[in-house]
């Protein structure tokens, strides 16, 4: 079993904001999770989450509304497939990594670092992904993460 740590980007292509294939891989992508003995961590609180409420709250078509039923129903609600963490209960980060990355993605490497597992951030920011894979974090860009865990 792995843990997916995702950032927003999830959401973005979830809307169809980027593409109508993006949306698609994205919802493929969920659902490969949902099918395969993985999870998605996720932080209370946090942008993310926040962003799933917004496209739960903006869902106005059919698609949106079940895109957001079952993200809910297999991960929000489904404890066996997420890992949801309190703010209280997040680890620091190294100084150094404090120092390099965007203030805004200091949750997402705090979930890195205390989920205590096989974990993976799956993110679209080249700049994250190369500061963490430098200081031995896995991290993965989206394009190349997203398209072979589909295809397992």
């Amino acid at each position: 079993m792995a843990d997916i740590i995702i950032d927003e980007w999830l959401w973005a292509d979830l809307a169809g904001e980027n593409s109508s294939d993006a949306k698609e891989q994205a919802f493929n992508f969920i659902s490969r999770i949902y099918q395969k003995c993985d999870r998605i961590v996720m932080v209370k609180e946090s942008k993310f989450m926040q962003k799933l409420w917004a496209f739960c709250k903006d869902a106005k078509d059919i698609w949106n509304r079940k895109i957001a039923n079952f993200y809910n129903a297999n991960f929000t609600y489904n404890m066996s497939k997420s890992v949801i963490l309190e703010w209280g209960s997040l680890q620091s980060i190294p100084e150094q990594v404090v120092n390099e990355t965007n203030p805004d993605d200091h949750y997402l490497i705090q979930a890195l670092v205390t989920v205590d597992a096989q974990v993976v951030l799956v993110t679209t920011d080249r700049s994250l992904k190369d500061v963490l894979s430098r200081h031995g974090f896995n991290c993965q860009l989206k394009a190349e993460f997203v398209r072979a865990y589909v295809s397992q």
